[in-house]
């Protein structure tokens, strides 16, 4: 069995040099001595007087090997047959999440984390949620599949949209089914026939009035409820600053002011002279640029030369609007000025490295473009730099960071207008939908993002985007309200989360600081099952995988203090002190 000591690295350094200063003292005394008799005596008890001391202050241990206790977690009902053969085997200390005359009833995962730190857990069924595997985190864990769940195993959708957008329903159909229909408001929208094996599915729909709608997807008769909430549109107000007229600003302008959104340009046409451009809002100067001036468009898009050639006094006033006022700021047209002006510090978060030129998709959230020709640039990861575009390869093309309440971003896509010529008109939507939603000024709004599937009796995890210091958050669920803690993100100050564990299925209203109502839809426990138990099954084995455990039985290592080593140093070292009294004496 191998000895290891238990100090730490400082411990070891200190316990060594005085016991090496200690070493020198006496042996430089015993060498002094003039009575030589006995000398070598002397030496050899004075050094196992100094090496029992310093094994004693090492804190010897030895490696112990061990077979782990083994536990047996039941996540799903298993058949008589299955629990039969193992509990034959007489391996397992047998719990259950659901209750089970023949097994020991837990509540959570956390149960076997407090008593059983050093387990061996074998789950058994369709595996466990991202809390109880969090909880279980550094145990040894075997995942003991059962068969894929069929049915409706993906699910993709939005929580809340807003009037005027088309609500996409998507996901993917496991098994062989008669009839998929896709309800909202009690209304058949849209259906499938004849579904084999995989089969994925897609549903649009637009909604036309504001607030609750209540959604259903029929397969063969089964209802699966959810909802999803429609709020009113906020058309954002833009400020374009170029050193030159583009495409893309020219396609972006023709979309945006047909959608209602208040859009002004300022365009450089010689030195000293703009030309200014109103749509949906009032004219008015834009030189010089002032906070008056930036506090009222929610985002400024502008090229980096523009950028660079921003006078001292303009630049102030951007840098504070964007502190304190979180106006956001998008990056267009990069330019090589970018990386080599290094008055810039709005920018300088932001690392490219050269890369390469390709045709790839880009991908956001769970959405994937057609392939579009990007540029031989990527930005690098950061601290504090957050991606928003990524390539088909994961390498970000696009992203912001926070300064003070406001966003700047930067997008290395120069050509998304080619989308909207080629007839993609929901692909080129979505992409600026995305980003734009991403940078706008939110100082004054707040905004909560809670999964589009959440059911009762499980954790909601949700976020809050808002300026408010220290918000505080209360749910009403029917005629309960109840106050839920929240945690600030360190990187991104207006961002808070929080957990909520749903008692009632149906509506339910998220309330900051008294103020305007969001409203959530809870699932009932019966809703979904088939898609539940499939994201069970995938977080459990992206953690097992996570963890490098591999599927066979392994014996656990632990320190154990072997206190009969320290008792003979201690023995070791009295008897050599004696020795050196004793011959003192003789």
């Amino acid at each position: 069995m191998p000895i290891v000591f238990q100090a730490e690295g400082w411990q070891i350094a200190v316990v060594l040099s005085l016991c090496a200063m200690l070493a020198t003292m006496m042996l430089t005394k015993e060498l002094r001595r003039t009575a030589k008799k006995r000398l070598w005596l002397r030496l050899g008890l004075s050094v196992i007087a100094i090496l029992a001391l310093a094994l004693l202050g090492l804190e010897p241990a030895y490696l112990v090997q061990t077979p782990p206790k083994k536990i047996a977690l039941l996540t799903d009902t298993m058949s008589s047959e299955r629990l039969d053969s193992l509990i034959e085997t007489n391996a397992f200390e047998i719990f259950s999440l659901n209750p089970n005359p023949r097994a020991t009833h837990i509540q959570d995962a956390g149960f076997l984390a407090r008593n059983f730190p050093t387990s061996e857990i074998h789950i058994f069924g369709n595996g466990l949620n991202k809390v109880d595997l969090t909880r279980l985190h550094g145990h040894q864990l075997f995942f003991h599949q059962s068969e894929p769940p069929k049915g409706i195993v993906d699910l993709q959708a939005v929580q809340s949209l807003t009037l005027g957008d088309v609500l996409r329903v998507k996901g993917l159909v496991r098994g062989t089914f008669q009839r998929l229909a896709f309800r909202a408001n009690g209304m058949l929208i849209d259906s499938l026939s004849n579904l084999q094996d995989k089969t994925p599915f897609e549903f649009s729909f637009m909604p036309k009035q504001l607030g609750k709608q209540n959604l259903a997807l029929v397969l063969d008769g089964k209802e699966e409820k959810w909802g999803v909430c429609v709020l009113p549109a906020k058309p954002l107000s833009l400020l374009v600053l170029q050193s030159k007229p583009t495409f893309e600003i020219k396609y972006l302008k023709n979309f945006l002011t047909e959608r209602g959104y208040r859009f002004a340009m300022r365009v450089k046409v010689g030195k000293e002279r703009y030309r200014e451009e109103f749509w949906n809002m009032q004219s008015q100067s834009l030189a010089p640029l002032s906070r008056k001036i930036l506090s009222r468009f929610d985002i400024v898009m502008i090229d980096a030369e523009t950028l660079a050639s921003l006078t001292p006094s303009e630049r102030t006033a951007l840098e504070k609007t964007i502190e304190q006022e979180g106006l956001g700021v998008f990056i267009t047209e990069r330019d090589s000025v970018l990386l080599r002006e290094p008055s810039l510090k709005i920018v300088q978060p932001f690392r490219f490295r050269v890369h390469r030129a390709r045709e790839q998709s880009i991908r956001w959230n769970q959405f994937e473009s057609p392939p579009i020709s990007l540029d031989a640039i990527v930005i690098l990861p950061d601290f504090g730099v957050q991606s928003l575009l990524e390539d088909s390869d994961g390498r970000s093309v696009a992203a912001f960071h926070q300064k003070g309440f406001g966003r700047i971003a930067i997008s290395l896509v120069e050509n998304a207008y080619q989308w909207r010529l080629e007839g993609k008109a929901s692909v080129y939507a979505a992409y600026w939908a995305h980003l734009l939603s991403a940078i706008a000024k939110r100082a004054n709004e707040t905004a909560i993002q809670v999964p589009s599937i959440s059911m009762v009796h499980e954790p909601i995890e949700f976020q809050i985007q808002t300026a408010i210091n220290s918000p505080h958050l209360v749910i009403q669920e029917l005629s309960q309200e109840t106050s839920v803690p929240l945690r600030q993100e360190v990187l991104n100050p207006i961002v808070w989360r929080g957990r909520y564990w749903a008692s009632e299925s149906g509506w339910i209203a998220f309330k900051v600081n008294s103020g305007e109502e969001f409203w959530a839809f809870i699932s009932d426990e019966t809703m979904f099952e088939s898609l539940r138990k499939e994201r069970r099954r995938k977080e459990t084995l992206k953690a097992v995988q996570h963890n490098g455990v591999e599927q066979r039985s392994a014996e656990m290592k632990h320190l154990e203090c072997d206190t009969r080593v320290r008792l003979l140093c201690a023995l070791c070292l009295m008897l050599a002190i004696a020795g050196l009294w004793a011959e003192r004496k003789v």
